[in-house]
Order: structure tokens, then C-alpha cells, then sequence
């Protein structure tokens, strides 16, 4: 989480929050404007000695202005993200920033990021499609939300739980819907508003042959894990400690017996129980990726297996428990000649090379693109 500091510092400066290491060494002059010229002396400064002046009012005395927090962080092309936008995405991507090095680093990747997104969205909606076809894709994404979460109301419930209301979920599909287009249109997945294919998607089985033989069991077929979790909610607790204990008494009587299944539907906070607490057919590193703590229990644990209670966080702040249980493990065979495997090496392959033409297209994109202010944009060096 942000420190509270560092979110005072930005809604005070005018200028774009980057490191001081970062600032630019002098003001761009522009065209017409000469260099030397000097405001006027304004009064009461040096044109009026004797008249005492008012001490400016400490930082910490003065409350954030609303111009500062909704002025302009930085610009790409004709679109500008203001300083409540950028803050609001960087604390939801709750990166690393304890240490100086830590937080520059995080803010030149949220820069980089979000330079890179407006780009893609924009060039998604430079390609011409009905804007009709992108209100569809909202809506059937919406849709698809609220049957995975088990509801309108369980879908609202974890919208608050991530600060997201459903004006601002509309905008968040509309851009995914403008950026999936323009992905699509580059790496060949769907012909375009033109309607021909421009990108050539076919793999040779030569190529299929090689990729496989270089191949990990493990990249060739992934560690599939399956599991079932009860969440408590803070929120729902009243507190943090009395969702800890209502956690620990889940833990006691699972680990004495009681049907887990039965747990999940009786005291489960979250919207997976509509579906008993299963989380199934998920790879193993995506679930270490996304959820540290309960990937490294299930990396290990047997279906009779009780985790101790998980902390779960968004944008660093405590929102519940999560008790995992049931934990199942599975790494199928994969012999060329089968239609799966083929079809996972295929896929892989193109995959790879969706991501070399998007970043050619962004890197050419960006070179032709107004981004300000440009003295802070620079790619992050690799981890």
C-alpha cells in the first residue's frame, strides 16, 4: 500500500509524481516565447520592501487542492490522465515501495504501463468497429461476471471489496474491449474492421515437431490443481480479529472431521460458494502467481490436508481468511501424435509470436506518439 506520505506529496505537487532524480533539467522553451524574459514583479515583493509578508502555511497544515489531485499526471496524444487517476492505479497494482528504490521503480512501471494501455486502446478504436460491437462485448462481459460470481449481488460485493463502482466497471470492459480488439486485429486472431486477414497464423509441423522435443513434461503439461476454500470476511466479521477467530473455528472443525463441503455452504463469505468453494482446473503457477500463501499450500498439500488460516489483501488492506482444503493435484501425459497436445503447441507458439508483433506495433506506435511529460517515460529495466 502507498504510504500516506507519499499520496500527500502527489496531491500537493503540481508536477507529474516522479522521482527527483527524474526532473528535467530545464523547462522545454516553446516556439515564439523568449527564454530570458522575466515575469513582472508582482506587488508587496520586491516592489514593496516595507510591506511584511505572510509566511507561506506548512505542507502539513494544508489540506490537499482539489485542482492538484485533478490536474493532468501526464498525456498521451489527445488523452490526459489526471493525478486521482494515476494514484487510484497505482495503489491498486500494490507494488513493492518500502524502500526509495522500490518506489521508483513502481512508478515508472505504472507510467510505462499506462502509457502502453492508452496506446493500445487507442489504436482499438482507430480501427473503426461499430460502437455498437464494443457495447456488446460490455455487456456480455458483465454478464459473464455476474453468473461467475454467482449473482448481481455477489458481483456488487466484490466490487466494493476493490473500490471499483458499476459506472466505473462499464469504462474499465469498455477499454478492455477497444485494447482485445486492437490485439486481435495485430497478431491475425480476427480479420479486422476491413474484414481480410493481414496476419499469417499458420504453424508448420516441423515447427510443432521441434517445439516439442525442446519441452519440459512440465511446460508440455502444466500442474493442474483443484481445491476448495472457505473465505471469511472481514467486513462481514465486524473486524479483523473476530474474522480471525470465526477462520480458526473453520480450521478446528474441519481438521476434527466436520464435511468441508458443509463448511463452505454454512460459513463461507464469498461468492465461489456457489459453486461449494471449488476452484478447479487451475495451473499451479498461476495460482503461486496470483495467490502466493495458497499456492505454496497446495503445491504440497493432500486432499485431507487443512490450511491455517491465509490473509488475503487488496491494495494492502486485510479483507479476510481464506481456509483451503481438498487439494487434488494432476500432470497428464502428452504424446505428440495427440490432437491436445498439437493444438497446446500451436497455441504456445502463436502465442509467442503475439507477443513479438504487439510489441513491435507498440514500439511503433510509441515512436510516433505524444506522450508528456516525455523526460519521465523510459521502459523499466528487467527484475
Amino acid at each position: 500500500m502507498l504510504p500516506a506520505a507519499l499520496l500527500f506529496a502527489l496531491c500537493q505537487s503540481d508536477q507529474p509524481a516522479v522521482p527527483p532524480a527524474e526532473q528535467a533539467p530545464a523547462p522545454v522553451q516553446h516556439a515564439g516565447k523568449d527564454p530570458a524574459a522575466r515575469p513582472a514583479p508582482q506587488a508587496g515583493a520586491q516592489g514593496e520592501p516595507d510591506k511584511p509578508q505572510e509566511a507561506p502555511a506548512p505542507a502539513s497544515k494544508r489540506p490537499p487542492r482539489a485542482d492538484a489531485i485533478n490536474g493532468i499526471q501526464f498525456v498521451v496524444n489527445e488523452e490526459a490522465v489526471t493525478k486521482r487517476e494515476f494514484i487510484n492505479d497505482l495503489r491498486r497494482k500494490n507494488r513493492p515501495n518500502s524502500t526509495p528504490q522500490e518506489l521508483d521503480r513502481a512508478l515508472q512501471e505504472t507510467f510505462y504501463e499506462n502509457v502502453e494501455l492508452l496506446l493500445m486502446e487507442q489504436g482499438g478504436r482507430e480501427l473503426g468497429y461499430d460502437e455498437n460491437i464494443v457495447q456488446r462485448y460490455v455487456d456480455d462481459s458483465i454478464k459473464d461476471n455476474i453468473e461467475q460470481y454467482g449473482g448481481i449481488v455477489d458481483l456488487g460485493e466484490e466490487l466494493r471489496r476493490k473500490n471499483i463502482d458499476p459506472v466505473e466497471l462499464r469504462e474499465i470492459k469498455r477499454k478492455a474491449a477497444y485494447r482485445e480488439l486492437w490485439g486481435y486485429a495485430v497478431d491475425g486472431r480476427q480479420t479486422g474492421a476491413s474484414g481480410r486477414p493481414s496476419v499469417d497464423r499458420y504453424v508448420r509441423p516441423g515447427r510443432l515437431l521441434f517445439e516439442y522435443e525442446r519441452s519440459t513434461k512440465a511446460e508440455l503439461a502444466p500442474v493442474m490443481v483443484h481445491f476448495q476454500n472457505v473465505f471469511v470476511s472481514v467486513n462481514a466479521a465486524g473486524s479483523a480479529q473476530a474474522a480471525l477467530e470465526k477462520a480458526d473455528e473453520v480450521v478446528e472443525l474441519a481438521r476434527s472431521g466436520a464435511n468441508f463441503t458443509e463448511l463452505v455452504r454454512d460459513r463461507s463469505n464469498s461468492t465461489t460458494k456457489a459453486r461449494d468453494g471449488w476452484e478447479r482446473n487451475l495451473p499451479l503457477e498461476f495460482v503461486i502467481e496470483k495467490l502466493p500463501d495458497v499456492g505454496e499450500f497446495v503445491a504440497s498439500a493432500t486432499p485431507q490436508s487443512v490450511s491455517d488460516p491465509i490473509p488475503e489483501r487488496v491494495d494492502g488492506e486485510l479483507v479476510g481468511f481464506r481456509i483451503v482444503s481438498s487439494v487434488t493435484r494432476e500432470q497428464p501425459e502428452v504424446h505428440f501424435m495427440s490432437t491436445k497436445a498439437q493444438e497446446d503447441l500451436r497455441n504456445r507458439l502463436l502465442e509467442v509470436q503475439s507477443r513479438y508483433r504487439r510489441d513491435r506495433e507498440l514500439a511503433r506506435m510509441l515512436d510516433a506518439a505524444f506522450v508528456w511529460p516525455p523526460e519521465h517515460f523510459r521502459r523499466p529495466a528487467k527484475r
